[in-house]
């Protein structure tokens, strides 16, 4: 049986029209791409921040992009420092990748995240952290394991939060560690609350 060309061709011309009906793409929706690209883009780069006279930030990076639209800027193998009003050292640290969304005062840190202070005197190692320095809250995700060290605490946990104002932390699950007590003697613990 021979097969006609015609009837092919009008197969095919149903299914296109068919296709090209049920496209839905928005032409008269413009896309923003200026906020997709970096504005500016520096490596190796150290960058400070001065309130006043007063040097209260410093972030050295292999990479730096700032974008434009919203101000926020992104930093690969930061290291930071930062210092108060009177001079005097907050805190310093080392992140994989640094965002920061001055806008809306929030930085996340990720990958290999060593932070330090100096009143309190601690330190915190882990994945993924979040600052809010209108809140003055420091928080993990749920599931990410932070390790918290000071001079009479060694504690691991999951779901971590801290809060700089009323100068305490907690984990929601997943505790264990180490707290030396006044006399010289250990109390090795570990929990779950979950």
């Amino acid at each position: 049986m021979k097969q006609n060309g015609t009837g092919r061709a009008a197969f095919f011309m149903l299914i296109l029209s068919c296709t090209a009906a049920s496209c839905s793409l928005k032409y008269e929706k413009e896309m923003n791409f200026e906020n997709a690209s970096p504005e500016l883009q520096f490596q190796n780069v150290r960058f400070m921040k001065y309130e006043g006279e007063s040097l209260s930030a410093e972030i050295r990076a292999e990479l730096l992009e700032q974008y434009k639209g919203d101000g926020k800027a992104y930093a690969r193998n930061a290291h930071f420092k930062t210092w108060d009003k009177s001079g005097s050292p907050g805190s310093e640290g080392s992140c994989g990748l640094l965002g920061m969304n001055p806008q809306d005062e929030l930085y996340t840190l990720f990958g290999s995240i060593e932070l330090s202070s100096s009143d309190p005197e601690f330190s915190i190692r882990a994945q993924e952290l979040k600052w809010n320095k209108k809140t003055q809250q420091l928080v993990s995700g749920q599931d990410s394991t932070v390790f918290l060290s000071r001079d009479d605490i060694e504690i691991e946990g999951k779901g971590f939060s801290a809060s700089g104002i009323s100068r305490s932390f907690s984990f929601s699950r997943n505790t264990a560690g180490t707290i030396t007590a006044d006399s010289g003697t250990e109390s090795q613990s570990g929990a779950d609350s979950e």
